[in-house]
């Protein structure tokens, strides 16, 4: 059975949010959802078009002076409708692919340095994305108290990416003693 393509769901929850150009949802996905959830210009831009085409939104044309003029998509009523008929289904579950789980799985065929050297990198971008999100954290439990349950939802993603990046330090600290008992000789 061929995969339902959920990105037009990412496109509506934006517009969900605010009026925006494909430029906007595109940097909103980005710094938003970014971590457990990628889209395109080459992904956004026939997703808007489809939308407006099967009435889920509406596009307005903003002059701007000295540029080309702006699209701005609003969500429609039945955008809504067919938002929250997705969100009320079932989540579809899909397995990972993870590049470096990979190259480990076949790391017999190679020195197991490589494999070292590729754990520690992804160690370090797990620390740098921990203090990220720490820092996120921070600033989202101040303002709920000013923005209201919304930003409960965003803090309930964010609070899984946090716990999902301390499983994966954990995870490599323990591949790393692994790594360096096999290059020593005292693997298992």
């Amino acid at each position: 059975m061929p995969r339902e393509n959920k990105s037009r769901y990412a496109v509506l929850g934006m517009l969900s949010l605010e009026p925006m150009s494909g430029y906007d949802i595109k940097k909103k996905i980005h710094r938003g959802i970014g971590e457990f959830w990628s889209e395109s210009f080459a992904q956004i831009y026939p997703i808007l078009k489809q939308l407006v085409e099967e009435g889920y939104a509406v596009c307005q044309i903003e002059d701007q002076e000295g540029k080309p003029d702006r699209k701005v998509y609003s969500i429609t009523e039945a955008g809504r409708d067919e938002l929250m008929k997705w969100l009320s289904e079932p989540v579809t579950y899909y397995p990972l692919r993870i590049e470096l789980l990979l190259k480990l799985f076949f790391a017999h065929n190679a020195s197991p340095d490589v494999s070292i050297h590729h754990v520690e990198q992804f160690q370090k971008r797990m620390q740098d994305v921990l203090e990220e999100y720490k820092n996120v954290e921070e600033r989202m439990v101040s303002a709920m108290k000013s923005r209201g349950n919304w930003l409960r939802y965003r803090l309930m993603t964010l609070r899984y990416g946090i716990y999902s990046v301390e499983a994966a330090l954990k995870w490599c600290e323990e591949t790393l003693q692994e790594l360096n008992g096999i290059k020593s000789g005292k693997g298992v």
